[in-house]
């Protein structure tokens, strides 16, 4: 019983795979002969009359057609153009100019205004001389500066010599007041009064008594 199973068996196996063997070729069969999408067998079919027309038109083309112009494409050659001679131009000769000298004025003289324009640009311009001011008043004073007046010469003498030490040079003068010897250390002259008031400004910023003191020439 189990021998008639197994051979059973073995014999489906069998048929089943001629079977599909079969279905397979004739499977292959139908799809060989079915167009395949998006190929056109024809398409690159071209007639003989369109490869003879290239032909020809590719023997006959310019590389130059779009230069020349339009009759470059039909091969044919430009036509010469014979250039026309011109008669040469002439310069024309250049114009005389005539000068004409200007007319004199009746009652002039050329000459005598020439030399007056000559004698014009010779002569320097003189300029205006400055004018001298007025010699001014003369003062019948003049100005001292005195700064002390001293019984002792000695202190005459101290006061002097604080002046030099300031860089003004002092000179002393004696007079009799009263009976008495007076010693008197003056600065000057000085012929104007602003210049001994100057002098006694400084002075009074050293801390030395002064007084502007006018004399007779």
């Amino acid at each position: 019983m189990k021998k008639k199973q197994r051979g059973g068996t073995i014999a489906g196996i069998l048929i089943g795979l001629v079977i599909g063997l079969g279905i397979a070729i004739a499977v292959a069969l139908v799809v060989s002969k079915m167009p395949v999408p998006f190929i056109n067998t024809n398409a690159h079919t071209r007639p003989s009359s369109l490869d003879s027309t290239e032909d020809e038109r590719n023997r006959n083309w310019n590389p130059n057609a779009a230069l020349g112009g339009g009759n470059a494409g039909s091969g044919t050659p430009p036509r010469s153009v014979t250039p026309v001679d011109q008669p040469p131009v002439q310069p024309e000769p250049p114009s005389e100019v005539v000068a004409v000298a200007p007319e004199s004025t009746p009652g002039s003289d050329p000459l005598g205004e020439l030399a007056a324009q000559l004698g014009n640009r010779s002569a320097p311009a003189t300029a205006a001389a400055p004018a001298v001011p007025p010699p001014a008043a003369t003062d019948a004073y003049q100005y001292f500066v005195q700064a002390g007046a001293f019984r002792s010469q000695g202190d005459a003498d101290s006061q002097r010599a604080r002046l030099a030490m300031n860089g003004w040079d002092a000179r002393i003068t004696s007079r009799e007041q009263q009976g008495q010897t007076v010693y008197r250390v003056r600065v000057g002259p000085f012929s104007k009064s602003e210049d001994a008031a100057n002098l006694k400004r400084q002075l009074d910023q050293q801390g030395i008594d002064s007084a502007v003191v006018r004399q007779a020439r």
